[in-house]
């Protein structure tokens, strides 16, 4: 077959957007499934996924859409988005001309910096519709530190700076990272403020729309951090995980150690059952990280 890309369903066709909604529906009617993960969530329009949350939250309205919303830098951006795929991305439908260039010239860079503002450019386009994103950025960050491409210093700075897109004071849902201090107005402005009161006033808005960034480490696509790293800067980046404020992603298995092998055969090996080849150590500090969250 002489395809190139794998065919995208024509969700702007009403005729299509009726009867992917019309799926999605009946999942949450005939079985009472209570969220969806929303993959490859800037491939379709704003205008698509806005009709689609109206449509499931009127069947329940605390219905949870999750949107993934980036790219992981497992492979670098423009590996895994080419740049003649950028139009395909309905997602931008709505944005500016200049912010499609600025789209453009990121994938075409796709080094760390270019791949935390996409996928900050990404969520931010999806705020406010889905009630969280899949938070990349954060792994990104996680995985630089752990292979010291970057230092602790430059790690809290660079998350300061990306919570800073999304309100990221104390009035967000996802507040600041580790207790951080308010930021200084040459923060502010990093972060694309001008001021303090206009951070705070993003900061509500943010509140108001009830947008969380949900931390991770690994998922199905970009291996597992353990296998990747090992297990000490495994514990000590999930520290880090749950200190964020907002929802915390484990994915399967890492809770008890499970490495797998290869990036991609490895990060979707399947779960082992037996208790018995459980890195149990693994699971009690997943466990006590769970509790400091609970208590």
């Amino acid at each position: 077959m002489d395809i190139k890309h794998i065919p995208k369903i024509n969700v702007e066709n009403a005729e299509a957007r009726e009867y992917v909604i019309s799926a999605a529906k009946y999942w949450v009617k005939e079985f009472g499934i209570d969220g969806y993960r929303l993959d490859h969530a800037i491939g379709p329009s704003l205008d698509f996924w806005k009709e689609f949350k109206k449509e499931v939250k009127k069947i329940n309205k605390d219905f949870a859409l999750i949107g993934e919303a980036g790219k992981a830098l497992g492979a670098y951006l423009n590996e895994t988005i080419k740049k003649e795929l950028v139009e395909t991305l309905w997602i931008t439908n709505s944005a500016s001309a200049r912010v499609k260039k600025r789209i453009r010239a990121l994938v075409e860079k796709g080094d760390l910096e270019s791949c935390i503002e996409f996928n900050d450019l990404m969520m931010k386009e999806l705020e406010g519709v889905t009630d969280a994103c899949i938070d990349f950025t954060f792994r990104d960050l996680a995985w630089a530190l752990a292979d010291k491409k970057i230092d602790f210093r430059e790690f809290w700075k660079k998350l300061g700076r990306h919570y800073g897109r999304f309100g990221g004071g104390s009035e967000s849902p996802q507040g600041r990272p580790f207790g951080l201090k308010e930021p200084k107005p040459e923060g502010l402005r990093n972060a694309g403020f001008h001021s303090e009161a206009q951070a705070k006033e993003e900061g509500s808005r943010a509140k108001a729309r009830g947008s969380y960034l949900i931390s991770l480490l690994s998922n199905h696509d970009c291996g597992r951090f353990l296998a990747e790293f090992g297990k000490s800067p495994a514990e000590f980046s999930s520290i880090l995980q749950f200190l964020v404020k907002g929802p915390t992603l484990i994915y399967y298995g890492e809770e008890i150690g499970l490495k797998g092998g290869g990036k991609f055969e490895g990060a979707r090996h399947f779960m082992p059952w037996d208790k018995r080849s459980w890195d149990k150590e693994l699971l009690e500090h997943y466990q006590g990280l769970c509790g400091l969250r609970t208590s």
